[in-house]
């Protein structure tokens, strides 16, 4: 009987030294996460939800998920449910693994959300509701830096929803029309940067831009194709996500929903690729999913030729 309590003892103390050790390692109850991707298992070509019970948790709308290039800092829209208000958090890979999220700073100043990094710069695109003069709510894009374990002071850069860009920094964004939110219609527009001013040059073809709402573009570095998500019939419900590829000529060809692996009958959209090109983020359902984006080179061939 000695010898079992003496035992039960030794346990009891390996156990508490164990449990101190894991505290003194996450004093905020956040798991240890370490390597790209917050360290989880890659998904193949079935989606898989990201980060479940850490990022896309239950009771609250997760979407809009970026990476840097060199994957050390993440950000992600994140709002408890039925709140409506929107609010970008961050975290950064340190030497003992990734942070708890937390908002930026900008967050206290309204509704903000979808961030994007660009793909040429440390710029980070992200949109904000403003109050204009009509009292009404008014969308813009904004631009932001994170240097140093610092945040520099957001930019206004043009008005819209949701933006993305090239490698010369031609940008896509969910363009306004009316110039309020929330918006009657919404299309997908191009701004060419010229002579360090950004410039709308064009709405998009209308095998893009439907008679329908087309929002969240996100567009190849290279600009050989474009994501997007829209509510046009023959999808599978809701809103569905589509990809367009850039044809010979330079026209973007007739938009191909990305199948019933990706989209549902529940709400799918908010796309964006990873800084390395291997996956495909989404919106599901209020959680963030992620998927081989091998399910989108697999269409191509149906598309350009």
């Amino acid at each position: 009987m000695k010898k079992h309590a003496i035992g039960l003892f030794a346990v009891l103390i390996l156990f508490s030294v164990c449990l101190a050790r894991i505290k003194q390692a996450n004093p905020d109850d956040f798991p240890v996460l370490n390597g790209p991707y917050l360290g989880q298992k890659p998904p193949g070509m079935t989606p898989e939800i990201f980060a479940s019970g850490i990022i896309s948790r239950e009771g609250f709308d997760d979407y809009g998920i970026t990476f840097s290039m060199d994957q050390k800092l993440m950000l992600y829209t994140c709002d408890t449910l039925g709140s409506n208000k929107h609010n970008i958090f961050y975290s950064t890979l340190e030497n003992n693994g990734w942070t708890k999220p937390k908002q930026i700073p900008h967050s206290h100043k309204g509704s903000i959300g979808e961030p994007i990094f660009s793909p040429s710069s440390d710029t980070i695109y992200f949109a904000q509701l403003f109050l204009n003069e009509k009292n009404e709510l008014s969308p813009h894009i904004m631009t932001v830096e994170f240097c140093d374990g610092n945040w520099k002071e957001p930019e206004k850069l043009m008005p819209g929803l949701f933006a993305s860009s090239t490698i010369d920094q031609t940008i896509y964004v969910t363009d306004v029309l009316k110039g309020s939110y929330p918006m009657e219609k919404a299309d997908i527009a191009r701004y060419d940067k010229i002579e360090n001013r950004y410039i709308k040059k064009e709405l998009l073809n209308d095998k893009i831009n439907s008679e329908y709402q087309e929002f969240h573009p996100f567009v190849a570095p290279d600009e050989s194709f474009i994501i997007f998500d829209s509510n046009r019939p023959g999808g599978f419900g809701d809103y569905d996500i589509y990809v367009s590829f850039k044809k010979e000529k330079n026209e973007w060809a007739t938009p191909i929903n990305l199948g019933n692996k990706v989209n549902s009958s529940e709400y799918d959209g908010v796309a964006t690729l990873s800084p390395d090109g291997k996956y495909l983020f989404y919106c599901h359902n209020h959680d963030i999913y992620w998927v081989s984006s091998k399910i989108i080179e697999q269409l191509k061939p149906k598309i350009v030729k």
